[in-house]
């Protein structure tokens, strides 16, 4: 395995990790990985290594928030390749297939691949980055090619030249690109061109051979295809300066167009090498120039977000709390906050906050300073929306918050609350799984009504039970399918999960969320705030 650590989105270091069964990072002189801030635990997390040579998470220090693929976790998880593991400001960008033991290993993973599509008799696969025979006259086209690759900016005109020369070069009837772009993780950008330069789906043997070249890092020659409308092909995966996979390209020849062999494998996989540097800086540019375009007060709003989120939750003795926030891919809605009084009182605040530009970092802010102040005071939930409504109402119809604040004192159950808009869902878990949502508020969102005057309502938190808050950012999860998540899904989700720590909880939901957004979407921001009242 290899581990890119970036700090705010620029390279540091690589390592690579082979026959260490254990990997501790953290701000420690004598971690594996060590990231120095003040703000990353002496040990904050543990990559093992099984049995079965499968990469497992261990968090070690819960005080400092730690995310996984953008969701902050708490409990153990499976690794996979190309995960990516946030610690405060850095990120660290796994790639399980270029491993120090050899990326050419029968893993298991690689055992499933095969049994899903056996490479026919004669087939050559062989690990990438082994000695290529090239002739001289060909090693200069190839450095011609990088040169004039070089001065074309545009990824789509760079990758059609790319395709036109694949074509010309290995006198191919069809060739495809995959490339994975740095601006979506996990997304793909696959093109395809036939001998005639005509755009084309991307052929059907080289997504059978994608996992191959850009997991497992093989590069492939299939002389005899035996596939109707193939004759032969070649597969190679594209690496990137620091060994970062950037995709596969692909070659094949219809009936009557010739065999390749292992000296072509040679050519194809140095072609692949001479088109790897102008991809990786194309790929670049069009990050920057993507982020140069992006909404500062958007990206403002989120620094803010940041700043303002707890960074360690709470150890109380007689409660316990816990928070997930899945970041939306569009911009960032949610805040939440809790304090303890000096009565004992317990108060949790959550907002969905509905704005542009500047508009969301100075609510998020109000919202903050509203709640704490009070907090201070000791008053009641419905004098806060009060407060922040006269804050926030002055004519900027455009801007509205979704609020639920919840006071409640863990000695004795009693519990207010008070909504405003329809986006927060308040519910509580019992000992025995059953869901039960609190009596709706009924009143409009924050903003909405000038003068507006909200009352709390009343409920009781027993011993053992969990209260739940969760904005509607669960219903904006969508699946590969297009369907919805759904805040009654999550319900049940943590009903499901009743007796267990909060914490562990949120972990479960959040695996199962995970799950269910491989090639989907996560537009909004989807924050859940758990209390639970100990027996």
């Amino acid at each position: 395995m290899r581990i890119f650590v970036l700090e705010n989105d620029s390279m540091m270091f690589d390592r690579e990790v082979g026959g260490e069964q254990a990997v501790v990072v953290g701000s420690g002189d004598g971690c594996g990985i060590s990231l120095p801030d003040s703000q990353v635990a002496e040990k904050q997390v543990q990559l093992v290594r099984g049995a079965g040579g499968d990469w497992a998470l261990s968090v070690l220090d819960l005080r400092q928030p730690t995310r996984l693929n953008g969701a902050v976790i708490t409990a153990g998880q499976t690794i996979k390749d190309r995960d990516e593991i946030g610690i405060g400001r850095y990120v660290l960008k796994l790639y399980l297939s270029m491993d120090a033991k050899g990326v050419g290993e029968k893993s298991g993973a690689l055992r499933a691949v095969e049994r899903e599509f056996a490479l026919p008799a004669g087939a050559i696969a062989r690990s990438h980055g082994g000695i290529l025979k090239i002739a001289l006259d060909r090693l200069h086209e190839m450095t011609a090619l990088t040169t004039e690759l070089s001065a074309v900016g545009q990824f789509e005109q760079l990758s059609d030249r790319i395709l036109q020369q694949m074509l010309a070069t290995f006198r191919g009837s069809a060739v495809g690109l995959c490339v994975r772009l740095r601006s979506a993780s996990g997304l793909e950008t696959v093109r395809g061109m036939d001998a005639k330069g005509r755009a084309i789906d991307a052929p059907a043997l080289m997504a059978k051979l994608n996992e191959r070249c850009t997991r497992f890092c093989y590069e492939i020659c299939i002389p005899d295809a035996k596939m109707p409308g193939v004759e032969s092909a070649m597969a190679a995966p594209i690496v990137g300066a620091r060994g970062a996979m950037l995709g596969m390209m692909y070659v094949e020849t219809a009936p009557g167009g010739g065999h390749y062999d292992a000296n072509a494998l040679d050519a194809f996989t140095s072609f692949a090498v001479a088109v790897a540097g102008p991809l990786d800086q194309s790929i670049h540019g069009a990050t920057a120039a993507r982020t140069a375009l992006a909404d500062q007060g958007q990206v403002f709003a989120r620094q803010v977000q940041d700043s303002l989120t707890i960074r360690g939750m709470p150890e109380w003795p007689d409660l316990h709390v816990a928070a997930l926030r899945r970041p939306g891919t569009t911009r960032p809605r949610d805040f939440y906050d809790l304090l303890r009084l000096a009565n004992r009182t317990v108060a949790v605040v959550l907002a969905r906050i509905e704005a542009t530009g500047a508009g969301l970092p100075r609510l998020m802010s109000e919202v903050r300073a509203a709640f704490r102040a009070a907090c201070l005071h000791a008053d009641a939930p419905h004098v806060l929306m009060r407060a922040v409504n006269w804050l926030v109402t002055d004519g900027h119809s455009a801007w509205s918050i979704d609020l639920a604040c919840v006071w409640f004192s863990p000695e004795s159950g009693a519990l207010k609350y008070c909504a405003a808009g329809d986006a927060i869902t308040l519910g509580v878990i019992s000992e025995a799984g059953e869901w039960r949502e609190l009596e709706p508020c009924g009143m409009p969102a924050v903003g909405k009504a000038k003068g507006f005057g909200y009352t709390s309502k009343s409920s009781v938190l027993e011993a053992g039970e969990v209260l739940a808050l969760m904005t509607d950012g669960v219903d904006q999860l969508r699946g590969a399918s297009g369907e919805a998540f759904g805040r009654a899904r999550a319900a049940e989700c943590l009903a499901d999960t009743a007796g267990m720590a909060v914490n562990l909880m949120l972990s479960e939901l959040s695996q199962e969320l995970d799950e269910f957004v491989k090639g989907g979407s996560a537009s909004e921001d989807a924050t859940i705030v758990l209390a639970g009242r100990r027996e």
